[in-house]
């Protein structure tokens, strides 16, 4: 957020193009964390097959599967928060949320996120 907003002060590029790349890059990482929590149960599965660890991996999964349910996939509009946005995107992953409608509840919270910055840095800071 401080890089961007700096960067809209500046004016070193248009403000589109900041948010652009700021949401890009930030949407990226979203879907990096999906693809992990997607394969986390499985990968411990793998390598624990009969083990406690990979008992214990599932079970946590699983629990955090159903909160994730039972809340649904709007609470992914907040994976842009400090320290709730990560474990969000895990989860989103391992619930099983597709790609699509992953992408589209992240997207929103992360594209509102970068134009309220981008906003705020050109209309508070620049004066």
């Amino acid at each position: 957020e401080l890089a961007l907003a700096g960067l809209v002060v500046a004016g070193t590029a248009p403000v589109w193009a900041l948010v652009t790349v700021a949401s890009v890059g930030n949407i990226a990482g979203s879907v990096v964390n999906w693809g992990i929590g997607r394969g986390a149960g499985h990968l411990a599965a793998r390598l624990h097959p009969a083990g406690r660890r990979a008992a214990a991996v599932q079970a946590a999964v699983s629990r955090a599967g159903t909160l994730f349910r039972r809340f649904g996939s709007w609470t992914l509009l907040f994976s842009w928060a400090p320290v709730i946005g990560d474990p969000l995107t895990l989860v989103a992953g391992a619930s099983g949320v597709s790609l699509s409608r992953f992408l589209i509840f992240v997207s929103i919270g992360k594209i509102v996120r970068f134009v309220a910055v981008a906003a705020i840095a050109r209309f508070a800071l620049s004066g």
